[in-house]
């Protein structure tokens, strides 16, 4: 039955055995299609891991390395000991905004930052499951203000099928912000 807009909703049970890839529904009134709707059958098979990044210092400058664990660990029981695991860490432009400052601006908008990747690294987890990576941040950055160090790692089971995790690291390029606030503001 359609309602007042001529629209009519329907719902197709997909059986057990459907085949898995692409598939096209017609809508045919007479001889004509009068509309199409693509669609996929995928199987799903939920993680079997779980993968954290952790930070081993709560921020980042030049000079000093961000160090980070990656973990895995299998939902239901031990950890995911020697799997493999790859790392990227890329650098994005952040804005310094401490609490209690919220009417000054930390940034210098006649500078650039373009968005670089600093580490590509493959290894292995250890036996319990961890493995530690150090990344130098390159000296001499100069940003419109701070920036944030985008860790995005990922864990592959046995079969090859990865098991991603992302963390947010604050980088301070500098070591103090100056901060401005404009003329009126409390």
């Amino acid at each position: 039955t359609s309602g007042d807009g001529g629209i009519a909703s329907f719902k197709i049970d997909l059986p057990q055995y459907a085949r898995t890839g692409r598939h096209r529904l017609d809508v045919i009134a007479g001889t004509d299609v009068i509309g199409t709707y693509n669609f996929q059958v995928e199987e799903f098979v939920p993680d079997r891991i779980k993968v954290e990044v952790k930070a081993k210092k709560p921020y980042a400058a030049p000079g000093s390395d961000l160090a980070y664990d990656v973990r895995g660990a299998y939902l239901f029981g031990p950890p995911a000991a020697n799997l493999n695991v790859d790392t990227r860490v890329r650098l994005v432009p952040s804005t310094f905004a401490p609490e209690g400052f919220e009417a000054f601006t930390f940034a210098n908008a006649e500078r650039k930052f373009d968005p670089r990747e600093i580490e590509n690294e493959e290894g292995q987890l250890d036996a319990a499951g961890v493995k530690t990576f150090t990344v130098a941040v390159p000296p001499g950055l100069q940003p419109p203000s701070a920036l944030d160090a985008i860790v995005a790692s990922r864990v592959r089971e046995e079969g090859g099928r990865g098991v991603a995790a992302v963390a947010h690291i604050p980088v301070h390029p500098w070591p103090y912000y100056l901060g401005l606030r404009r003329t009126g503001n409390p």
